[in-house]
């Protein structure tokens, strides 16, 4: 990247609906980041709604400040599809790396991204700055599907008294009064059951992590899950 001057670089995954963009100093931009930036875009334009699934980071909310609404969705292509066909959603992105333009085509498409990079003025990196700094943790512990009800359950009944707001669309996600959230979740793709959370700083994550993977804990415990998958 640095040696060529690109403007920007992408890779692909294999079928070719996922992108992973670099900016001009050849860093990763994190598929969220990018996904705000071109909903900035499609709101100069005149769009008022904008898909994401529940795991997007809360960098999104900086589109409230644009008039725009933010439609949360349970995480994959088809619920976003969903949301843009019946809330007339204007854009739609996940942090995996899709982009839905609905103008375009109902599903992720990195060549169109490609395309409406080419036409933004400025750098990457400069555009990045602009939006704000989040921190996240990710982990996926294995639980077998047939527990992943139970568990969820239990970790309903953990989390009721957390003082926050509450979506249950996809699991259960905690939005905390500082703009930091947890989400736990079933994977619907695999045996595993997936802790996600962001903060506004380090030492935030650190607190929300051990909150996070102590009720994670004790939730598979009570649903009669080894709890030695944690090791």
């Amino acid at each position: 990247m640095r040696e060529e001057g690109a403007k920007f670089g992408l890779s692909l995954d294999g079928d070719g609906d996922r992108a992973i963009f670099l900016d001009e100093r050849g860093h990763i931009i994190q598929p969220d980041y990018l996904g705000v930036i071109f909903a900035l875009e499609e709101a100069s334009k005149g769009i008022k709604k904008v898909a994401c699934p529940v795991n997007t980071s809360s960098v999104v909310e900086v589109l409230k400040e644009k008039g725009v609404e933010i439609i949360y969705t349970r995480i994959g292509p088809p619920a976003m599809a969903k949301a843009i066909v019946e809330e007339n959603a204007g854009f739609a992105f996940e942090e995996s790396g899709k982009y839905i333009w609905p103008k375009n085509i109902l599903y992720g498409d990195p060549a169109y991204a490609t395309a409406l990079l080419l036409n933004l003025e400025g750098n990457l990196s400069e555009l990045i700055k602009k939006l704000p700094k989040r921190y996240s943790y990710k982990k996926a512990v294995p639980c077998p599907e047939e527990l992943k009800k139970k568990v969820l359950k239990e970790i309903i009944e953990r989390t009721h008294k957390i003082n926050g707001e509450v979506l249950m669309i996809d699991g259960i996600r905690i939005t905390l009064q500082d703009g930091s959230w947890i989400l736990l979740r079933p994977s619907g793709t695999e045996p595993v059951f997936r802790c996600h959370i962001e903060a506004i700083t380090h030492q935030r994550l650190n607190e929300l992590k051990e909150l996070a993977l102590k009720i994670l804990w004790e939730s598979f415990k009570g649903a009669g899950v080894d709890w030695a998958v944690f090791y």
